[in-house]
């Protein structure tokens, strides 16, 4: 009968659906479970996908918990947590944050053959903390005189540099864990020139 072939279609995914795998593979590459480029081909998949059938391939290999996805995903997605970290993403391109922008809480970002500069040092937070994803890209931190920087991870064929040399009045903490390869990050303090605008004395 028509209504009984009807019944057994798949309904169209809808972009939130699509938003809770790409939420959950974020997450797997954050976990250690895939890799980046294992990211960008399952995320590139998941945008493509018009069917549930279709996403169920991409996080059947990754830790399952009920979410209120049709079937056949709910038993393959986790539903995304009440507070999610901030996400920044570069994809043949760039970012730049200047200014008192809100750099607290957990953030993380994605720079593929792309970068970002994160100018903290007129933010209004004492701690930062930050995950970075480099493939063929960097990002560039400038923090006040005196914070503290604490960076861990791993890069192959590139790597993180600390190049803060000023001594000063900031409490601030920076915590950044670097991955990925042929990129990574540079720490480094507001240069002559970035000074004499703002009045500061030169290092």
């Amino acid at each position: 009968m028509p209504g009984s072939e009807l019944s057994e279609r798949e309904i169209r995914l809808s972009d939130a659906d699509r938003e809770l795998v790409i939420t959950r593979l974020r997450e797997a590459t954050d976990e250690g479970r895939i890799s980046l480029l294992e990211f960008e081909e399952r995320s590139g998949l998941a945008y493509k996908a018009q069917f549930p059938s279709e996403l169920v391939p991409l996080t059947k290999d990754l830790p399952q918990v009920a979410t209120s996805l049709p079937e056949p995903l709910a038993a393959t997605v986790i539903e995304a947590p009440e507070q999610k970290p901030r996400w920044s993403v570069q994809i043949m391109g760039g970012t730049e944050r200047r200014g008192d922008w809100y750099a607290g809480g957990e953030a993380k970002s994605l720079s593929i053959m792309g970068g970002q500069t994160l100018d903290l040092t007129q933010v209004s937070v004492n701690t930062v903390e930050l995950t970075c994803y480099h493939l063929m890209g960097g990002t560039t931190i400038i923090v006040p005189d005196g914070a503290r920087v604490e960076f861990e991870g791993f890069i192959l064929f590139g790597g993180n540099s600390d190049e803060t040399v000023a001594s000063g009045p900031s409490e601030m903490v920076v915590r950044v864990r670097s991955r990925g390869a042929m990129g990574g990050c540079t720490f480094r303090n507001l240069k002559r020139k970035e000074r004499k605008k703002r009045g500061l004395p030169p290092l």
